[in-house]
């Protein structure tokens, strides 16, 4: 089943990829529909490919990831995060995946392995108010940062 287009290219756009085509740059999925989703993200990154990107220069940014991962089986939402970031990885992309549950929260514990980096916030309080702060966690050198101020 084709990709479902939902709107025009930018023609004023600063990209060529997209100044060119007069084909749309967007789309939509049913929701839930973890298959039809990742074959969006394919097709739109080797559009995006055609010019020759440079390393991190697509941006692909999931967010919320909660819902899903709440109502989707554990190993189908683990799969989905893995196709769509081996596919980014694949684009020399960069993926952001937000998801407002702590790890701890029902998300399965595998997911987090399949990113570079983990990025935790929380809010605290202090004696001017309400700071937050974030911490990171890289997991290719098993390092995890102390709580700072974001």
């Amino acid at each position: 089943e084709p990709v479902e287009p939902v709107g025009p290219a930018a023609s004023g756009a600063e990209v060529p990829w997209a100044r060119d085509s007069d084909r749309p740059w967007y789309s939509r999925t049913a929701p839930y529909d973890l298959s039809t989703a990742a074959r969006h993200v394919h097709v739109h990154l080797s559009r995006f490919e055609t010019s020759d990107p440079e390393p991190s220069e697509i941006r692909v940014c999931l967010d919320p990831l909660d819902e899903l991962a709440s109502v989707t089986d554990g190993a189908a939402f683990r799969r989905f995060v893995e196709v769509v970031t081996n596919r980014v990885r694949m684009a020399r992309g960069m993926g952001h995946y937000h998801l407002s549950a702590g790890v701890d929260d029902g998300i399965p514990d595998d997911v987090a392995s399949l990113f570079d980096a983990t990025v935790e916030t929380r809010t605290v309080e202090s004696d001017d108010g309400v700071e937050t702060h974030q911490r990171w966690t890289l997991h290719a050198d098993d390092v995890v940062t102390d709580w700072l101020p974001l």
